[in-house]
């Protein structure tokens, strides 16, 4: 009979997996570790560790650039961002990163400014990252996570 719940939990842990997330941005966000192996070979991979996310990406030089794209194009919105609201308080998870995302292939990547639903809400600028839905709540958040794109993006592109 043990066995047989065994069997069910472990089916179960490796069919479940997470659809999406929500993580909210506010006041500078610090970039830990920037880095690529195996650069140059079909199998390459970026590590950012930004804020509270671990990004590992495969087939960087399509989607680094894809995500810094998006991160510049959204700088129309600039203007209706608070400039700081400090910082998000982040669990005590015993790790630097809260979410770890893998990107391969061509992740859904969007930006768009939500208003706020009462008065006292401000609004945000909401980016997608594949299954990550960030909500961007100021102009320091914005700014220090675009320099963190724009970082990975010199990193597998030198030469521009």
């Amino acid at each position: 009979m043990i066995t047989n719940n065994y069997r069910v939990e472990y089916l179960m842990r490796e069919t479940s997996s997470i659809v999406s997330a929500t993580l909210v941005l506010a006041g500078r966000q610090t970039c830990e570790d920037l880095g690529v192996s195996r650069f140059g070979e079909a199998d390459a991979m970026v590590s950012l560790l930004l804020g509270p996310v671990l990004y590992r990406i495969r087939k960087p030089a399509l989607v680094v650039d894809r995500i810094y794209q998006v991160w510049k194009t959204a700088a129309i919105y600039r203007a209706r961002l608070p400039r700081a609201l400090g910082s998000v308080p982040l669990p005590k998870t015993g790790s630097l990163a809260t979410c770890v995302l893998n990107l391969t292939a061509y992740p859904a990547v969007a930006a768009h400014l939500t208003s706020g639903q009462t008065a006292l809400d401000k609004p945000h600028l909401a980016i997608q990252v594949g299954a990550l839905h960030l909500e961007i709540k100021d102009l320091d958040a914005y700014e220090s996570t675009l320099d963190a794109w724009q970082r990975a993006r010199e990193l597998i592109r030198p030469e521009e």
